[in-house]
């Protein structure tokens, strides 16, 4: 059985490989359909593969374009003279990401005027007003020097478009007059649309990857999300809003994982470990209010680097729930086996060691005991037999063909007078029309003794239990209905679960009596289900096909 953690390996993992097998095909079929990426020369520029691939690869990395852009930029440095390079981004319908390199120590007001130039460029070329356009800010390079008061003599712009959609200016300036010619702006341009050609089509690749990626994740019950280095949702499933149990999972972001967890997991501190240094970190039995959960943080490696962190998180409050009533079945069958034994060996005892003291009639009082006894020990025995054979799937039957009517009307003579006892009156109403079934009978009237014993022993004193039959055409139906405590909705989906106490009583038994008449029904193709009686209690319903 292949554990989560590999198979998550394998599914992100393998779409990491996928994606990057993808984009090293495209790029390869770029430079066989683009000879002049081999040799490019514009003026003194010469456009090589290798910057190329620096660029594709930084955006293959990230997924974000100004990460390509600072690589392009760095490349201009080197060919191109400037006292400031930058860009205006587009990010999204308000927002503008403005970024400037600087190579000499010129002032706040060169800075701001380059960023007025691009802003204004980026404005005539969209045809609409930027003014509602927020604007981050980022310069890089060396110090602003604002007792520099050179102004701006030389500058020029390019717009660059990205699948045909206009996404950024950018913008060369220099602190010297006539530094830039045609062949310099011929040379931007021609660089600028051939990387954005690039990464157009790297971004449709990466789009179709991510499609089929998340397609992939969102069928998963385990929550899937998919970290970048900087802590950005690159890939997030539907299971993590209902783990976290929020309403949508597109409108999570880190923080809202990082702060249902804290307290229990350092999730924001384990992710920059994982990203640091490349191993798995695994948390089990994470509590958070009623739930529990197993979280488990695994890097994503491209050519021996954490280019990203994937997070799976399995809601295990349903295992934690089975441990838990595992633990207590244990201690109450130790105690239930103690309990008769202890009379069979005090009993024994007695009956050796002071047998000539003992009158007949106290013989037999103590080995009613011995019977009694041992008899409740054969029946929980018999439960732990059948509810292994019933998760097995090893259900033996015995058919027979017989009346189920007949059945019925003999289990209600049996518990009469249980009933009585307990002040419960038992009824029945059959339909006449139910004919003979083939099916284990002792299997079958075992079912019937747990249903009916339990439903006389929730129903108080003065209620009702009935048994009804109802022919189906192709199967007959069976309810037996009491009045009385009913079971709560929260416990019925898990009431045929092993282990599981439906109603509260003192008089607990195993907890498998359900799930092992589950078994025995489903095993003669039937189903077994509960439903709320009216006014009050349940209704346990099954049906056995008639052959």
């Amino acid at each position: 059985m292949i554990s989560n953690e590999i198979f998550f390996l394998l599914l992100v993992g393998g779409a990491a490989f996928a994606f990057g097998l993808v984009m090293w095909r495209t790029l390869r079929r770029l430079k066989s359909d683009a000879p002049e990426y081999k040799q490019l020369n514009l003026g003194e520029v010469e456009l090589d593969p290798e910057f190329m691939n620096s660029v594709t690869q930084r955006y293959g990395d990230s997924l974000e374009l100004s990460d390509a852009l600072d690589q392009v930029f760095e490349y201009l440095q080197e060919v191109i003279p400037f006292s400031l390079s930058g860009y205006v981004l587009r990010k999204g319908n308000d927002k503008l990401l403005y970024k400037a390199n600087l190579l000499l120590g010129v002032s706040e007001v060169f800075v701001e005027e380059v960023k007025r130039r691009l802003s204004e460029g980026l404005k005539d070329k969209l045809g609409e007003t930027t003014a509602h356009f927020s604007i981050e800010d980022y310069v890089r390079g060396g110090p602003v020097n604002e007792s520099n008061p050179a102004a701006v003599r030389s500058f020029f712009s390019v717009p660059f478009y990205m699948n045909d959609e206009l996404v950024g200016m950018v913008g060369v300036a220099s602190v010297r007059e006539h530094v830039y010619n045609d062949s310099i702006i011929s040379t931007v341009r021609v660089i600028f649309g051939e990387v954005m050609h690039s990464l157009s089509i790297l971004q449709a690749v990466v789009t179709r990857e991510k499609e089929k990626l998340q397609t992939l994740v969102d069928g998963m019950n385990e929550g899937v999300i998919l970290l970048d280095k900087d802590f950005r949702i690159l890939v997030i499933n539907p299971a993590v809003s209902s783990l976290l149990q929020q309403t949508q999972a597109t409108d999570l972001n880190i923080l809202d994982v990082v702060n249902y967890f804290s307290g229990t997991v350092p999730l924001e501190d384990t992710v920059s470990k994982v990203f640091a240094t490349g191993g798995s970190e695994v948390f089990s039995e994470v509590c958070v209010g009623d739930k529990y959960y197993e979280i488990t943080v695994i890097p994503i490696s491209n050519e021996d680097k954490v280019i990203r962190v994937g997070i799976l998180i399995e809601d295990r409050t349903k295992e934690e729930e089975l441990d838990r009533l595992q633990r207590e079945f244990s201690a109450m069958v130790i105690h239930d086996l103690r309990s008769p034994l202890s009379v069979i060996k005090g009993a024994a005892d007695l009956l050796i060691n002071r047998s000539d003291t003992i009158s007949d009639a106290q013989k037999i009082v103590f080995l009613n005991q011995i019977n009694e006894s041992a008899s409740s020990l054969l029946d929980m025995v018999g439960d732990l037999l059948d509810a292994a054979k019933v998760e097995e799937g090893k259900v033996e039957l015995f058919k027979e063909t017989f009346g189920l009517n007949n059945l019925l009307n003999e289990e209600k003579d049996y518990y009469y007078n249980l009933g009585q006892q307990r002040g419960v009156n038992l009824t029945v109403s059959l339909d006449d029309s139910v004919g003979q079934v083939s099916a284990d009978p002792k299997k079958i009237r075992q079912v019937l003794n747990n249903l009916i014993s339990n439903a006389i022993k929730f129903t108080d004193n003065g209620g009702q239990v009935s048994l009804f039959s109802k022919n189906l055409g192709g199967a007959v139906q069976v309810v037996i209905s009491d009045t009385g405590k009913g079971v709560p909705d929260d416990l019925k989906e898990r009431l045929f679960d092993k282990f599981v106490q439906g109603r509260g009583s003192e008089d607990k038994g195993t907890g498998l009596g359900l799930a092992i008449a589950k078994g025995i029904i489903e095993a003669h193709g039937g189903k077994i289900w509960i439903e709320d009686n009216q006014p009050k209690g349940a209704k346990f319903i099954f049906t056995l096909p008639y052959s």
